[in-house]
């Protein structure tokens, strides 16, 4: 998998200077460190990815359409770095990505279901860190609106 993300950096590293285009460079390279990472790479993978994720989030206007993509994607990969031991604060941001991801998506999109989920699954993760009842009703909720 060294290749990929390897080519990938190079990729983004060339990217043109406009916004966009580096921008899902870098976040295709996050994405290829996410998979690096689930097949054995190490825990800086993760790290790498946040912080690229978090790079791609703020290079980006609110109505930009990867905007969206990238929110979600940081929210799974804090996620993912929680339960690698990391502290409740990534639960936290992940909390707040998946929220901005879901509001973000329009009601009548076919991914609607799959923010809400992806929210309520990290809000699960919270409560039973915890324990604050109000993550469960949350997350209880959302469950119901998809």
């Amino acid at each position: 998998m060294n290749g990929p993300v390897d080519l990938w950096r190079r990729i983004a590293d060339a990217a043109p200077d406009d916004p966009a285009g580096r921008t899902r460079a870098r976040a295709i390279l996050a994405l290829m460190l996410v998979q690096r990472f689930g097949r054995g790479g190490p825990r800086q993978d993760l790290d790498d990815a946040v912080g690229l994720l978090r790079g791609a989030v703020a290079a980006l206007p609110p109505e930009h359409p990867d905007r969206v993509q990238h929110l979600a994607n940081l929210a799974h990969t804090l996620r993912m770095r929680w339960s690698q031991d990391s502290g409740e604060h990534d639960l936290d941001e992940a909390v707040e990505a998946g929220q901005a991801a879901a509001e973000a998506t329009p009601l009548d999109d076919p991914g609607r279901a799959a923010a809400l989920f992806s929210l309520g699954e990290v809000l699960a993760a919270r409560f039973r860190l915890t324990g604050r009842d109000a993550d469960l009703d949350r997350a209880i909720g959302l469950q119901r609106k998809r």
